[in-house]
């Protein structure tokens, strides 16, 4: 580069300059040759240059300045885009910035109680937003963007909690956060799609709108030292909480049953399962052998079947969101006694899930595989992910050991939650998701046009005994709108419109239930083979959680039993008695795969029967026996039998 620049060969290379949009054509300057620079030349120069640049300015003056008058007159005419964005950026960049982190500032104040909570979500911010700086966005972008990340966490963590009564977890990413994710809301929701799809819309226009106007800038070394001190800083924020059990930063899931704090407990337990992931110790094993039973001998004895017997059809349907709000005293409320939850020895079974509000998969994986989402402890999100390739031998591989035909059912699609691998995995021979249904019920998924699916699957399979699994969803959430608003289910209204239609809702379902099993009693006859019903309940509704005399939040601690964790499992036989089963007053999920083989009266033998040994001495409770030493032992016990695998 010359010191010296001529107008008359050099004017926009040095006009561009001066501006301050640098282009690499200002290397070339004294080249008369040189091409006019356009807008697709990145904008970078090197100190060097810059030096060089400004001693030119210096020695020519009186030309530079005629030339920057010029090309202001000019900006004056030809408003372009470009002149807009370089006026705004001169004027209103740096202020916005501020006013953004200012903005996080309050933010952060308003919403984390603890100060180390408000150190985490400004930290979190200032890391991201150098972060997007090193991805060569512009600064004013990048503070937005990093806003935007925390507002969608606290926004998002507020919804869950809305739900489920717990606040987000990065794990949740993960697992819900695809495209299937985003297609099966309208399924889910199908009165509110629409407003999350048109806020995807908007978030994307603003981004894209953000980029336009800010454009790419090179990050300087001090954005680098930034992002690291950041990096740094959180690294030690983690050492400093190891060191004291926890205490600084509360651990990731300690406060993740409160509605506030939301920004910080998903990075904070982002922190805590990243240890948990890098360690390597996924799955709680116990540190070590204790309490060994008579379990611990596990016989090589294989499921036989008499070709003389004729063992039972078996329907395992789990209904979203029931639960006998009346059996559960703390709920205070006569909706839905547990007389209409009866089996057929007259008895009400009550279960204690893992989860409430949503979350169905946690039971899922409880009852299909007999064990606890809670063994995973920061990773629970991933008992679902993890059981595919871990788990060798769920309930249904039981049954197909046993010369069974398994189906799964599902009213979820493939790759939502728990897909086709996932089932699969578990020993199900076929399986039908929610498009598969829709084909033979005309779209329709109503409890009645599902229990049609399983009605029909049975009776193709009617040379072989079948194990289906289905799950219904008619009793969904949210409650604002009136289901089968034509059929009348004997509902008094009351104070609370959202219990009301609740309750509406699984009679509904019970309806349809009690069809189902009065045509199975017909088939049944023709196919001279008998049936066992089992209906559970995967979880309370969110709205449960809101009713008088109660704190609005979750307790899962493993050894207490929150009332909202209570829900109900039953059984009901056709052709053939219910045996007699264990008077527990109260099971855990993990333990209902055991009692449904009970009921079927095949035989317990192998893993099985060591499995029961442990529901008997234990009264069905998984965790809540010998201080949880008895729920580890089963665990090394089914690593030792190559039956699970999970580091």
């Amino acid at each position: 580069m010359t010191d010296k620049f001529h107008p008359s060969t050099c004017k926009g290379i040095l006009a561009i300059c001066w501006r301050g949009i640098k282009t690499e054509t200002c290397l070339h300057a004294s080249d008369p040759s040189a091409a006019k620079p356009t807008h697709h030349h990145f904008f970078w120069v090197n100190t060097a240059d810059r030096v060089a640049l400004k001693r030119a300015m210096f020695n020519d003056w009186p030309n530079f300045q005629r030339l920057d008058i010029e090309l202001e007159k000019t900006a004056q005419i030809n408003k372009t885009p470009r002149h807009f964005r370089r006026r705004f950026s001169a004027h209103w960049r740096a202020a916005l910035s501020v006013a953004i982190v200012l903005a996080v500032l309050l933010f952060s104040a308003l919403t984390e109680i603890r100060v180390i909570g408000f150190m985490v979500t400004v930290l979190t911010f200032v890391t991201l937003a150098s972060a997007f700086r090193l991805l060569a966005i512009g600064p004013l972008a990048s503070t937005s963007y990093a806003f935007i990340c925390v507002l969608a966490i606290h926004f998002a963590s507020k919804f869950k909690f809305w739900l489920t009564s717990k606040r987000l977890h990065p794990y949740d990413i993960h697992t819900y956060v695809d495209w299937d994710t985003v297609a099966y809301l309208k399924v889910l929701y199908p009165s509110h799609y629409l407003y999350f799809y048109g806020l995807l819309l908007f978030v994307a226009i603003v981004v894209v709108a953000l980029l336009l106007l800010d454009g790419f800038r090179r990050p300087s070394r001090w954005t680098f030292a930034l992002f690291a001190s950041c990096i740094l800083a959180f690294f030690t924020l983690y050492t400093a909480t190891l060191d004291r059990e926890g205490e600084l930063l509360g651990d990731g899931n300690r406060f993740m049953h409160f509605d506030h704090q939301h920004v910080s407990t998903f990075v904070i337990s982002g922190m805590v399962s990243a240890h948990q992931l890098a360690s390597g110790n996924v799955f709680d094993y116990g540190d070590e052998r204790s309490g060994v039973s008579q379990a611990s001998i596990v016989s090589s004895e294989k499921c036989q079947v008499s070709d003389s017997s004729a063992p039972p059809n078996v329907i395992l349907i789990l209904r979203e969101s029931a639960a006998s709000l009346a059996a559960v005293e703390e709920l205070h409320t006569n909706v839905l006694s547990k007389e209409a939850f009866l089996s057929s020895n007259d008895k009400f079974y009550q279960m204690r899930v893992e989860t409430h509000g949503a979350g169905s998969a946690y039971t899922i994986f409880n009852v299909l595989t007999g064990l606890s989402s809670e063994a995973f402890g920061g990773m629970k999100n991933m008992a679902i992910d993890l059981a595919t390739k871990h788990v060798h031998l769920g309930l249904a591989g039981q049954f197909r050991d046993c010369g069974y035909k398994t189906v799964a059912i599902t009213t979820g699609q493939d790759g939502y939650i728990a897909g086709k691998e996932f089932y699969q995995s578990l020993g199900f021979q076929e399986y039908l998701d929610m498009y598969d249904i829709g084909k033979q019920t005309a779209g329709i998924f109503d409890d009645h046009a599902i229990y049609d699916v399983v009605l029909k699957t049975v009776a193709e399979n009617a040379a072989t005994p079948t194990f289906v699994y289905v799950d219904t969803v008619a009793s969904h959430g949210p409650y604002v709108d009136k289901l089968r608003a034509d059929e009348d289910v004997g509902v008094e209204p009351s104070s609370n419109s959202e219990i009301d239609e609740y309750a509406r809702r699984i009679l509904l379902g019970e309806k349809d239930l009690y069809g189902m099993i009065k045509k199975l009693e017909s088939q049944s006859a023709t196919d001279q083979r008998p049936a066992l019903v089992v209906d559970f309940g995967d979880h309370q509704p969110n709205i449960t959680k809101d009713l008088p005399g109660l704190p609005g939040y979750v307790d899962e601690d493993i050894a207490k039993d929150d009332p909202l964790l209570l829900t109900y499992f039953r059984m009901r036989t056709i052709g053939m008695p219910l045996p007699p089963l264990p008077d527990h007053p109260r099971i855990d999920a993990a333990f209902l795969p055991d009692w449904l083989w009970k009921a079927t009266q095949l035989p317990t033998v192998g893993m099985g029967a060591a499995r029961w040994s442990i529901v008997e001495r234990c009264s069905s409770r998984y965790w809540q026996c010998d201080g949880g030493n008895s729920a580890r032992e089963l665990h090394r016990l089914l690593r030792d039998q190559k039956l699970i695998s999970f580091p």
